[in-house]
């Protein structure tokens, strides 16, 4: 069979991300299933994703779902990192991921803030008590359980083994300060113990093959945060449900869902320009391992920092073109910085689309205005990709 054509590749996932935007009305909660969570360590990074994604979005519909519908929630799962899931993703993720984050966080404890499993399970207990049926902050527990140190970390390790879930924050859309519950008070309704662990790793990996095949084992494997080994034997378990295919310049041992097979080949090529602005750690970008599908080896090191963190990113057609900042000073603007030259109606429609996206950050009208150079990420100081364009 015909190797696939990368552009039709890059196209057929855009719409799978629900990137290729179209007129039909979007549901939050399906999105976030579609695309497998959305990357949540930055508070704004859900926002954005979704401005991205979903036509007329506004902040107060995620906060809606999240926080009083409750239909989505925030666990940390996939590489240790927090993502927003549906509720009937969250027992799934924390059941293939739980385990190792468990192990991860009993060494920091012991080994970097000297607390031990009594001290631990004696402190988390009382953490329970005091919050009984409400939310509270850090400060506000720390305040309630007077003398008690290093309530940040065990709060977060409780968050990581099923006692905690993380609320809304008290300091707005981009804060980090959450208000954390009783995970069985905010969603008595799950069961965090209903799939077992092998089961679950299958069930993740293939939500993972539909979302972003074609893929390779090694770009399931780092999205999942699970050995290559063990993703290689899981994904030869789901059978004839997942197939091979060739892509032109990646290779020709990609795994596609079968199911989706068909419609990616008889996908006819689009003629106008799929432009997007993501924001750092965006799914579509945090996706693969193997970034040459989206990204030119020799700008590498303007879109990833030495951690794997990606910055914000300017897409045409689901490759990376260049990098987005926004400085909100006296005037909030909306920086551009390009990686390849382009023509002037692709030029005048990323400025559409930033001066949009500058307005749903900035709450006003915006300028937007392009710089020429910018400090390689790989050379600034750790958390350098949230501001790839500062001082430029």
């Amino acid at each position: 069979m015909e190797p696939l054509e990368l552009g039709q590749v890059n196209r057929f996932v855009l719409r799978k991300q629900h990137l290729a935007r179209s007129g039909d009305p979007k549901e939050i909660v399906s999105v976030v299933r579609d695309v497998c969570g959305l990357h949540a360590t930055g508070g704004a990074t859900p926002y954005l994703s979704l401005f991205a994604r979903i036509r007329d979005f506004k902040r107060e519909d995620l906060d809606r779902e999240l926080y009083i519908a409750r239909s989505l929630g925030k666990i940390r799962c996939m590489r240790k990192t927090v993502h927003v899931l549906t509720k009937d993703m969250i027992p799934i993720a924390y059941a293939a991921t739980g385990s190792g984050l468990e192990h991860y966080h009993e060494g920091f404890l012991r080994k970097y803030l000297g607390i031990g499993r009594d001290e631990y399970e004696r402190t988390s207990r009382e953490v329970l008590e005091a919050l009984g049926n409400r939310g509270m902050t850090t400060d506000e527990i720390k305040q309630t359980l007077s003398g008690s140190a290093n309530i940040s970390a065990i709060v977060n390790m409780m968050c990581d083994q099923g006692l905690l879930i993380r609320g809304m924050p008290r300091g707005g859309w981009r804060s980090n300060a959450h208000t954390y519950f009783s995970f069985k008070t905010y969603f008595p309704d799950i069961d965090l113990g209903e799939t077992e662990e092998t089961e679950a790793k299958k069930m993740l990996v293939g939500w993972y093959v539909r979302s972003y095949g074609p893929a390779t084992c090694r770009d399931a494997s780092w999205w999942a945060g699970l050995t290559k080994t063990e993703t290689r034997r899981i994904l030869e378990s789901h059978g004839d449900l997942v197939t091979p295919v060739e892509v032109e310049g990646l290779g020709d041992d990609l795994m596609l869902w079968a199911s989706q097979a068909a419609a990616l080949r008889s996908r006819t090529r689009r003629r106008d320009r799929i432009i997007s602005l993501l924001p750092v750690q965006d799914p579509y970008i945090m996706g693969y391992k193997d970034r040459g599908r989206y990204l030119d080896e020799e700008h590498t090191d303007c879109v990833f920092d030495r951690g794997g963190n990606a910055t914000s990113t300017i897409l045409v057609d689901g490759r990376v073109i260049g990098v987005w900042d926004v400085e909100e000073k006296a005037r909030p603007t909306v920086k551009l910085h390009l990686l390849h030259r382009i023509d002037k109606e692709l030029l005048s429609g990323i400025r559409a689309s930033a001066s949009g996206l500058g307005r749903f950050i900035a709450g006003c009208d915006v300028e937007v205005r392009e710089v020429d150079r910018m400090v390689p990420l790989t050379e600034r100081n750790a958390g350098g990709f949230l501001a790839p364009l500062k001082n430029a």
